[in-house]
């Protein structure tokens, strides 16, 4: 359905921010691979606390996961959460982290059900410390919900976008009610109920006292793709070239397909924040091993007006043939203007995963008819 599934422990939330941090972005950790081994080595030996255990531990997952070793990024999270279970009462942000990048991980390896698994103890770990109105588990339940999307659970991930924001209304907090909504009204779109999406995105877009430039730019865009009599007379070529100034984040407008194998529709300008996975070609079944180092890394430049130029493939660790079309789709990105005076620099890295399924008869998993993309933003100065 869309492009990215982000690896969540790349922007652990904290406790200071009100509201639930961006996940676009993997945090640079200052320490290469080695480094962070001897660091979380040191802390285990030592027998460290709950809290510095995790945090080691998301460290040098982080770079197990930049140095393309998943299934090791995967055994180093599933380590500390094996060690730290019973203390989530006490440290629910650090499990909550450790939870949700092991879901990511286990997304990106094709195991949907262990991944559905963590997303839901990431957001237990937060009930059993924080208190139910806490914003950091309305975070945890959207995330929950948009694993329901990535699992084509589609009607009961928009009933939990409904609940979602309206427990968050009732709370006054307006931008996770939106964000809630914005998610919700992509479901609406696809299946055809643009009246209902017009109603929920134009609420958005006027709302300028409590919502933030990026969630009404967001809200925009989604709003352009339904009927014109279902905008509520907003203008949003209008509103697109204003926002584009105010916004902190560059907000993608529009995209080439990118389907393994080059068919299918350009379902992602409606799912382009996170959602699931891009829309998939069939292929023969696959063993695991097949699907191992099938990754690869771009930079790209996105410039004042939002097109984009300069992209490279700069790092892979095998001459995988689909990066071609990796590369077509970059150069036909087109974002928001983002006002600065200066082109913006990104990393991304790209995988082609599919989802493992067990065949009639055996017990062996291997992957499925269906492959799919998965991206990652990197750091643009990653440690080596």
């Amino acid at each position: 359905m869309l492009l990215s599934v982000l690896l969540a422990t790349a922007s652990p939330i904290t406790q200071t921010a009100p509201q639930p941090s961006d996940p676009d972005t993997i945090v640079v950790t200052g320490y290469a691979l080695d480094e962070s081994k001897a660091a979380l080595d040191a802390c285990l030996a030592r027998d460290c606390p709950p809290d510095e255990d995790v945090d080691a531990s998301i460290v040098h997952a982080r770079n197990q996961f930049a140095a393309g070793d998943l299934r090791g990024a995967r055994a180093t999270l599933e380590s500390t959460v094996r060690r730290n279970r019973r203390e989530s009462d006490r440290f629910p942000v650090h499990l909550y982290n450790a939870h949700n990048g092991l879901g990511m991980l286990n997304t990106h390896l094709g195991a949907t059900d262990k991944a559905q698994s963590s997303r839901y103890a990431a957001l237990r770990a937060l009930k059993d410390g924080l208190p139910e109105n806490d914003p950091f588990i309305f975070k945890a339940r959207i995330e929950a919900a948009l694993d329901e999307v990535a699992r084509d659970q589609i009607t009961r991930a928009e009933t939990m976008f409904d609940d979602i924001a309206e427990d968050a209304r009732d709370l006054g907090y307006a931008e996770i009610a939106a964000l809630a909504d914005i998610h919700r009204s992509r479901i609406l779109l696809v299946n055809s109920r643009q009246r209902d999406a017009g109603r929920l995105l134009a609420a958005i877009v006027r709302d300028e006292a409590n919502i933030s430039p990026d969630l009404r730019l967001k809200a925009n865009l989604l709003l352009a793709l339904a009927p014109e009599r279902y905008r509520d007379d907003i203008e949003t070529d209008a509103i697109t070239a204003r926002l584009g100034g105010e916004v902190d984040q560059l907000v993608l407008v529009d995209s080439p397909p990118l389907v393994p194998g080059g068919r299918g529709v350009n379902a992602e300008q409606l799912f382009k924040d996170g959602m699931g996975p891009a829309q998939n070609a069939s292929a023969n079944r696959r063993p695991m091993g097949s699907m191992e180092n099938q990754w690869a890394d771009f930079a790209y430049t996105v410039q004042p007006d939002g097109s984009v130029t300069d992209v490279e493939l700069i790092d892979a660790p095998a001459d995988n043939h689909w990066t071609d079309q990796v590369l077509a789709h970059l150069e036909g990105r087109r974002y928001a203007p983002h006002g600065k005076p200066e082109a913006i620099e990104r990393r991304e890295r790209f995988l082609l995963t599919g989802k493992l399924e067990v065949r009639t008869g055996s017990r062996l998993q291997q992957f499925g008819p269906d492959l799919e993309y998965h991206s990652v933003l990197l750091p643009t100065h990653a440690a080596n």
